[in-house]
């Protein structure tokens, strides 16, 4: 939606309460693609700004504050779009100041009864550590991953989301040691198809492309079955069935070349050999004669 943003202070208040219900609603009604298609990532960034009212967080009720900064960071992640350093420093303080609401004493039953807030804290902090890992902020990542670590119980399956993202935070420090021992670390649940298909991504990269595409093929197969059994998450599974395909094609095509590559070696060897093999008979077979 289009704004004018106000400059008196409860008029920015004002603002931040009408943008977050705005996009609450439009949420709402999300298809739940896995990956929006081009137009509609185009459509959700030309439609989202926060016109400076993430700077607001000195003067708005925290709560208020967190809920406006979950809707802009849902909008940014679905549709790709980049932050500026002055969002993802202002994020960053919105999200540290709501955290103060799970430390206070008996946190543990505080996170139960809140744990809808807990999962979206927990899901902005996902956002800052791609946003730190792709930047190569390691100190900033590290700190982000150690305060989400102690909540991961509170959001489904969010022990095994950090699992994954300690994985690729190795792989951008290019540390492959560390990447094979958290992929060996990772116990993930059968039924997390994005958590599975993203570790197989990372697994490609360590060349592991040929076990990768028989277990994709697997993948496949169950993503197909959960669509049908789950047929009012639909678009959901076949956009994620999507994703999986484009991986398997970009498997299978390095597979083959690395087959192809392969099989050529070994003609190249046999040729070798036989080629050593027949001069040992001409020499045997010159000395034989007496020449």
């Amino acid at each position: 939606m289009r704004w004018k943003p106000g400059t008196e202070s409860k008029e920015r208040e004002v603002d931040i309460r009408t943008l977050t219900e705005a996009w609450s609603k439009e949420l709402a009604t999300y298809p739940h693609w896995y990956v929006p298609p081009y137009e509609v990532c185009e459509e959700l960034a030309s439609k989202t700004s926060e016109v400076g009212l993430l700077q607001c967080h000195t003067e708005v009720d925290s709560d208020m504050m967190f809920d406006f900064c979950y809707e802009l960071v849902w909008r940014y992640e679905k549709s790709m779009n980049d932050y500026s350093d002055y969002e993802v420093r202002n994020i960053r303080q919105i999200w540290e100041n709501y955290a103060q609401n799970f430390k206070n004493p008996g946190k543990e039953e505080l996170a139960v009864a809140r744990q809808e807030q807990v999962e979206k804290w927990f899901d902005v902090g996902m956002a800052l550590l791609r946003e730190y890992r792709e930047c190569s902020m390691d100190a900033e990542w590290d700190a982000v991953y150690k305060a989400l670590k102690p909540y991961a119980k509170y959001r489904w399956h969010g022990e095994q989301i950090l699992q994954v993202e300690k994985a690729k935070q190795a792989f951008f420090q290019m540390d492959i040691p560390a990447m094979r021992r958290c992929l060996d670390r990772c116990d993930l649940d059968k039924t997390d198809y994005e958590l599975r298909l993203q570790m197989l991504g990372i697994r490609v990269e360590l060349d592991e492309a040929e076990a990768v595409v028989e277990e994709l093929q697997r993948l496949n197969q169950e993503i197909r079955q959960a669509s049908v059994e789950q047929p009012e998450n639909y678009l959901y599974y076949t956009s994620l069935h999507a994703c999986a395909l484009q991986l398997y094609g970009l498997c299978v095509q390095g597979v083959w070349d690395h087959w192809g590559m392969r099989h050529i070696r070994r003609l190249s060897i046999v040729l070798k050999m036989k080629s050593s093999v027949m001069k040992k008979c001409l020499i045997g077979e010159v000395g034989e004669i007496g020449l």
